[in-house]
């Protein structure tokens, strides 16, 4: 639709006309100034830079923006050489562009000028052939749109999604995420190493793939508990790829939708082999027990419940918190632990009562006054006839970060797409369920968070759209590229929006998930129609109407020029405007004629 309209308004970039008559003179009305007025302002005015080249490649005229943007005046473009007016660089890149456009064909670009001192912006646009009648190429107009804001946001977008992507690479803790249908999407390395899998064997499973028995069991009821409890924590045996059962504890958050349907959910997974063998060989021997817990590399402590101090620490412990031995002996746990004491007093009571662990985030403070956010295990045991709480300490730090630095790059992703109304999406096709983020509800007028799928989506679309949108889509889970202009219907009005999308296909190439974005592009809709506005006021207005070049040649005509006139357009075309002269008026009358032109932008007066 923009090579359309940018072909039909190619030859009315200079808004100069002359009425003219035969054999009666005719007084230039006031009324007929608005419409060179208004032709030029709204070419001037235009969202786009655009110009005019000869086939030499010199500049026959450019519009404000253009001229702009190279930091020049339009009469120190106008009859250059496009070689002298863009930079080298740029010149260079463009020399073949303009050739194969002289040559007869429509060529599209798109350069990254951010880190251009003058142009500083990312553009996209097209060298459009002009032809005379007989088809020949008589120059060429190029038309090119700043596309920096969009260009930002995807690379706010990609620059967000690695830098999550790289969180959880490089966390010690096991990553895993499910879809709505509990089908595993992600795994980071280190729940790859903890089961021994690969994670190309991994993904598009069930995670009670990989537990059996008892385990596999009690998974499959939590699971079943997902959309009524969006966190869990629970401890459960997966099963090694060489086929050990593996201890791990699951942190889990899981996502639905406002009816209260799986989207789908994530967990953070710690390896609990190490503490479930101390465990094991604290019922076996309390010698044993000692060798163990002194040496483990987790940071283990034990307290009298009596009274709150420490009774024994391990080597792990000493160097984690930075005191010797004997000064963490002695100490009251709330020396380095950060719960009130109400708080405190009532874990305590509720491990004696209990008996079973229990588990408690909180921060610890070291010697030098550092707080770090932990995770400890606590549990009750008899040591030399009394009774003790043992603590494994985990210092879960980094996940704390790695989750706040997950809401953070979330919330800029958020501002991101509203700045450039640029909104994303996944869907799972599966289930059907369509995931919005907040921006995409505003562009369609829904309020946040409402249930949506793809019959919705596209019930919203324009009636005259649904059918191209839905073969789109068709062609999309048989592979194609997905991108899509079209309108949809919001408030009673209608919109404009730009699509792309990403399909994901299963090892049976089925396609499993979509995810896209969606632009506002009503904007640039209305400056292409503003575009069709202005060819159609040069093509049908009733006034004769020419266009001539810097050097008064005619490269333009209207049909109403040729019906009053009696000169067809492809006579005039490249000659010069006197050519219509009657002779009744003398060289002084035409030189003061062209300096009104020149210097007040336009002529009014009598003329045979």
């Amino acid at each position: 639709m923009l090579l359309t309209t940018l072909k039909n308004l190619g030859r009315a970039l200079l808004p100069w006309r002359l009425p003219v008559v035969e054999e009666r003179p005719v007084r230039a009305s006031a009324a007929s100034s608005p419409s060179r007025d208004t032709l030029a302002t709204l070419i001037d005015n235009l969202p786009l830079w655009m110009a005019l080249v000869d086939r030499q490649g010199r500049y026959v005229a450019v519009n404000r923006r253009y001229s702009e943007s190279f930091g020049l005046p339009v009469e120190r473009i106008v009859g250059r050489h496009f070689g002298e007016v863009l930079p080298p660089n740029l010149a260079a890149r463009h020399g073949p562009l303009v050739a194969a456009c002289l040559a007869g064909e429509t060529v599209t670009f798109e350069d990254d000028h951010t880190a251009d001192p003058v142009l500083k912006a990312w553009v996209r646009g097209v060298y459009q052939p002009l032809r005379n009648s007989a088809g020949e190429v008589t120059g060429l107009a190029v038309y090119v749109e700043d596309i920096t804001a969009r260009k930002q946001a995807e690379q706010a977008l990609e620059a967000s999604r690695q830098e999550l992507r790289d969180i959880l690479d490089e966390a010690v803790q096991g990553f895993w995420r499910v879809d709505g249908e509990r089908r595993t999407v992600d795994v980071n390395p280190a729940l790859c190493r903890m089961l021994g899998f690969p994670r190309a064997e991994m993904l598009g499973q069930s995670p009670l793939a990989f537990c059996d028995g008892e385990d596999r069991d009690l998974l499959v009821w939590l699971m079943s508990q997902m959309a009524a409890q969006h966190q869990q924590h629970f401890e459960v045996g997966m099963r090694h790829r060489d086929g050990r059962r593996i201890p791990v504890v699951f942190h889990a958050n899981n996502r639905v939708d406002a009816a209260g349907r799986l989207l789908g959910g994530f967990a953070f997974v710690t390896d609990l082999s190490e503490r479930k063998a101390a465990e094991e060989q604290l019922r076996q021997s309390e010698a044993r027990y000692r060798q163990l817990f002194d040496a483990s590399p987790t940071v283990k402590l034990l307290l009298d419940p009596a009274d709150g101090r420490l009774v024994e620490a391990n080597r792990a412990a000493c160097s984690y918190y930075g005191y010797s031995r004997d000064q963490l002996l002695g100490l009251h746990a709330k020396a380095i632990c950060d719960l009130p004491d109400d708080a405190f007093a009532h874990y305590v009571a509720e491990i004696l009562d209990g008996g079973s662990p229990a588990v408690i985030q909180t921060r610890h403070r070291l010697a030098n006054g550092e707080a770090r956010e932990v995770e400890v295990h606590a549990g009750v045991m008899e040591l030399e006839g009394r009774a003790r709480i043992y603590a494994i300490v985990h210092d879960i730090t980094d996940r704390r970060r790695a989750e706040a630095a997950l809401r953070v790059s979330e919330a800029s992703l958020r501002r991101a797409q509203a700045v450039a109304h640029l909104g994303s999406w996944t869907l799972e096709l599966g289930s059907g369920s369509l995931h919005w983020s907040e921006e995409v509800y505003h562009l369609f007028g829904l309020p946040v968070g409402a249930p949506v799928t793809y019959e919705q989506f596209l019930a919203a679309v324009h009636p005259d759209d649904r059918a191209m949108v839905a073969a789109g889509w068709r062609a999309a889970l048989a592979g194609e590229l997905y991108d899509l202009e079209h309108r949809i219907c919001v408030d009673g009005g209608v919109r404009w929006m730009r699509e792309l999308a990403e399909l994901t296909f299963d090892e049976t190439g089925r396609a499993v998930t979509g995810i896209g974005t969606v632009q506002d592009i009503t904007a640039q809709k209305h400056a292409e129609e503003q575009l069709q506005l202005a060819a159609q006021v040069f093509a049908n207005s009733r006034e004769a109407i020419i266009i001539t070049d810097a050097h008064g040649a005619i490269v333009a005509v209207n049909r109403a020029f040729s019906g009053i006139t009696g000169w067809p357009e492809e006579e005039v075309l490249g000659r010069r405007a006197w050519l219509l002269r009657s002779h009744r008026h003398d060289a002084t009358f035409y030189r003061a004629l062209r300096r009104s032109v020149v210097s007040s932008g336009y002529w009014q007066g009598e003329v045979w």
